[in-house]
């Protein structure tokens, strides 16, 4: 983030930056997914979902069935993602699948401090 500060043309960018929040109110910043490692490991790993494997700009992709709806979790070029249809059910779908990740990788926290530590063990 830019220094709150003066600059020589006597700009002052935090009450340029109270003003920008004010106007974008209200809007907030968010976390919408967890990391894509954890998601990963979480999915794939841990639970056994199926990875359709890499295509070009994808890292790994995991179908889902939401009450009967499709999604693919993606970890795409440029970050993880929710993708399904375009209706606003699959809209609200995709809210859902988001906040089922977090309550998982939450739940899942025991796994992935094991996982590290087993990383970090030397190999014999």
């Amino acid at each position: 983030m830019i220094e709150a500060r003066s600059n020589a043309a006597g700009l002052d960018l935090e009450r340029v930056r109270a003003a920008a929040r004010r106007a974008l109110v209200p809007l907030q910043p968010t976390n919408a997914l967890p990391p894509d490692y954890l998601v990963r490991f979480l999915l794939i790993d841990l639970l056994g979902f199926r990875n359709n494997g890499r295509f070009d700009k994808v890292a790994w992709s995991v179908p889902i069935d939401l009450d009967g709806r499709a999604f693919l979790i993606e970890h795409r070029k440029f970050g993880l993602g929710v993708f399904g249809g375009s209706t606003p059910e699959d809209l609200e779908g995709a809210k859902a699948l988001a906040r089922l990740l977090h309550r998982g990788v939450k739940a899942s926290k025991a796994y992935f401090t094991w996982l590290a530590e087993e990383a970090g063990r030397p190999q014999h």
